[in-house]
């Protein structure tokens, strides 16, 4: 239950970051504008936190299965993250 919470939080904080850079957008601040640092740096710490947070559920999520000796959700979890990180293996 606390890994939903996780996951909600995580989705909650990155929708506000996406939605503070879509404000930042359409208002049209330009560069030298002080308030364009903070939203754009603001957007960006949140989505940030977003990304940690899921990370911290999918972690969450993949320790529970290995305790519950659950093969084949410990199998498709790895799948996953692997089938997400491997464009960024390939590249280097």
């Amino acid at each position: 239950m606390r890994s939903k919470r996780l996951y909600q939080w995580g989705l909650g904080t990155a929708a506000s970051g996406i939605l503070l850079l879509l404000v930042l957008i359409l208002s049209g601040i330009a560069a030298p504008n002080p308030l364009f640092t903070v939203l754009a740096l603001g957007g960006l710490l949140f989505c940030a936190a977003g990304i940690v947070l899921f990370a911290a559920g999918w972690l969450r999520d993949l320790i529970r299965a290995i305790r519950r000796h659950d093969t084949r959700q410990v199998l498709l979890l790895l799948l996953g993250a692997a089938l997400i990180l491997l464009p960024a293996l390939l590249r280097r």
